[in-house]
């Protein structure tokens, strides 16, 4: 490889690992503002499951951005994202849902994955 390719590779990580910390700080301060907002709500104007919905939603937006931009999606919180959404429809709908066994689970197969899968340079 060439020093004129190496540097541009090495500078598009360096933008692509910036741009999942950035995304990765704004996706915890909407979970924050989306936690605080929905506890100052009178609990009877927010559905049950409504707050589990919505984490779900956020986690996977997320992830679909990172995806968008090239960037490795994030296993663990792509599984907690589905968990969340399934968890709060299955509220909605009074479905019994093993959420926490289903999150054990998904929280393992991530970290098993992640070495396997993480990218070799």
């Amino acid at each position: 490889m060439s020093t004129q390719a190496y540097h541009i590779s090495s500078r598009r990580a360096m933008h692509d690992a910036d741009l999942d910390r950035r995304l990765e700080d704004i996706g915890w301060g909407l979970f924050f503002v989306l936690i605080g907002g929905v506890w100052l709500l009178p609990q009877e104007w927010v559905p049950d499951g409504a707050p589990l919905v919505a984490v779900g939603v956020l986690l996977l937006a997320l992830n679909a951005v990172r995806w968008t931009k090239h960037i490795p999606v994030h296993l663990l919180s792509t599984g907690m994202g589905v968990l969340a959404l399934a968890g709060g429809v299955g509220e909605i709908t009074d479905a019994e849902l093993k959420l926490f066994p289903a999150f054990l689970v998904v929280a393992g197969a991530g970290i098993v994955l992640k070495p396997l899968l993480a990218r070799r340079g």
